[in-house]
């Protein structure tokens, strides 16, 4: 009788307590799905429409307080990443060459100068500087007007070789047009080894239209066929880059009506290293300084004397201009001076590559998948996956070395850079930092958010699929982080419930 009332009672208490648990979990599911649609349910509707359309995607989402995962589709798939390719650029160049690193220019002389005169050649040695533009050229060359330098009685020698003679990556065709992002790279650049070209009407309709070079070089030839037309017509010009017998010839065509404002064009110019040289020399005169012989290319002797070396502002500033502005030139530079640097010269893509691999990996994180070619993110035979550049992104939040370099250095939606114009939602104005990437057939974009509550996520977004689908790609970037961004819920307890996947639609 005992044993029965004793059995009776442990029935009694287990009724009691999966009652309890039921109603627990019950309200578990409840305030699970409370939450979880409306905002994730959201951005896998905007994900499942273009996968539905074709598009290979990738798709990532961390808690960065805590890096949980709350959301992720096909995170491991390896994808084309345009320019976020810079993210692991710039960190790995950040965290290896210090925020403080300057980039060297240097100018070597035999022996030291008598009476400001030089007996022999000077020697004009880059190091890799990707910022050497017309400001810092003249102040290079206004300091040694400075150290009294009046004559050279020899030869300018360029020595770029603290690079290979390899001027573009893998996968960039060579046959591709002159434009400004396709610049060769060079230890000796100027003017990120572009010209830019000046294109106003004349006073009158028929005249020549009046073309200016910057800067004007004797590696540089203009051929000017464009014409000045009557106020109200249509303005279109044509501006061509042909190399030959050592000179980049500069064709414009077309014309440019009377109410036009000036035209600016870049190109890019081929030979950087001479180019470089030339601009020395020009430079050189301007400071009243002459030379007697020729310039050409070669080595700096082992017993040459450093008579001033030029540096650059430090890393982290350039970084930022890289990034804000999505700078292939200054990306590949610098991918060649981590190879330069933390190996030997020649610095390499190669070499390069194979730093930003080995340090990633010394952070902890996992490569898989990954397949570089560039700095840049041109070339279209990098793979990388979304979960890759989140562990990038989430690592360098939380470098106590380089994390305010880094992350200042992405675009701000609304406000600068690459992200000015994006997104139009004014709801996210000024709460995104985020490199975008471009190149045909794909659009990602990668970084940090943070919501209305100042609650901080790292995402990462890529997309590849058709060119036609760019401007559905961008747009559904710009819902996913609206969506995101509106998030108000107790983020610190999300991810015991909420982290979510739909590789269901693959």
């Amino acid at each position: 009788m005992n044993a029965h009332r004793h059995y009776c009672k442990i029935c009694h208490i287990l009724i009691i307590l999966f009652t309890s648990l039921s109603i627990f979990f019950n309200l578990s599911i409840a305030n699970a799905e409370k939450i979880q649609p409306k905002p994730f349910k959201k951005i896998e509707d905007v994900i499942q429409k273009l996968t539905h359309e074709g598009a290979k995607i990738g798709c990532k989402i961390i808690y960065a307080k805590n890096g949980q995962t709350l959301w992720a589709y096909q995170p491991d798939l390896p994808l084309m990443p345009a320019s976020n390719n810079k993210l692991l650029t710039t960190s790995v160049s950040l965290i290896q060459l210090g925020p403080d690193y300057r980039f060297k220019t240097g100018v070597y002389i035999p022996s030291p100068p008598v009476n400001g005169i030089i007996q022999g050649n000077i020697y004009l040695k880059g190091f890799g500087d990707p910022f050497l533009v017309n400001e810092e050229m003249w102040m290079l060359t206004h300091e040694l007007a400075l150290r009294g330098l009046k004559k050279v009685t020899g030869d300018i020698i360029a020595d770029d070789s603290f690079f290979d003679q390899i001027r573009n990556p893998d996968g960039w065709n060579e046959d591709r047009p002159p434009y400004w992002y396709n610049a060769e790279i060079s230890a000796l650049s100027f003017n990120f080894n572009t010209v830019t070209i000046h294109i106003q009407p004349d006073i009158s309709p028929g005249r020549k239209a009046i073309v200016r070079l910057d800067p004007e070089l004797p590696c540089l030839e203009l051929v000017n066929e464009a014409l000045t037309a009557r106020k109200g017509q249509k303005k279109w010009t044509s501006v061509q880059r042909i190399y030959s017998e050592g000179k980049n010839l500069i064709k414009v065509k077309g014309q440019i009506p009377m109410d036009s404002q000036i035209k600016k064009v870049y190109r890019a110019i081929k030979d950087p290293t001479m180019y470089t040289a030339m601009a020395f020399g020009s430079f050189l005169k301007q400071e009243g300084i002459a030379f007697q012989g020729k310039i050409t290319k070669g080595s700096t002797p082992k017993n040459a004397i450093p008579f001033y070396i030029h540096e650059s502002k430090p890393l982290s500033r350039i970084i930022a201009d890289l990034n804000k502005i999505s700078n292939n030139f200054i990306a590949e530079q610098m991918l060649k001076t981590l190879g330069a640097e933390m190996e030997d010269p020649p610095g390499t893509h190669e070499k390069g590559i194979k730093i930003i691999k080995e340090t990633l990996i010394k952070k902890g994180i996992s490569l898989d998948g990954l397949e570089l070619y560039d700095g840049s993110g041109l070339s279209p035979l990098n793979r990388i996956s979304a979960r890759i550049f989140c562990d990038v992104l989430l690592y360098m939040a939380n470098s106590e070395g380089c994390s305010p370099e880094y992350v200042s250095s992405l675009p701000i939606s609304g406000l600068d850079g690459t992200l000015k114009d994006r997104p139009l939602n004014g709801q996210i104005k000024g709460t995104i930092r985020a490199k975008t990437g471009r190149i045909r057939g794909v659009s990602a974009l990668s970084g940090y958010l943070w919501t209305k509550k100042g609650e901080p996520f790292v995402f990462s977004i890529l997309m590849n699929g058709k060119q036609s689908q760019i401007a559905d790609f961008m747009n559904s970037q710009d819902r996913i982080l609206s969506i995101l961004a509106t998030i108000d819920h107790d983020i610190e307890n999300f991810h015991t419930y909420l982290t979510y996947s739909i590789e269901h639609f693959q």
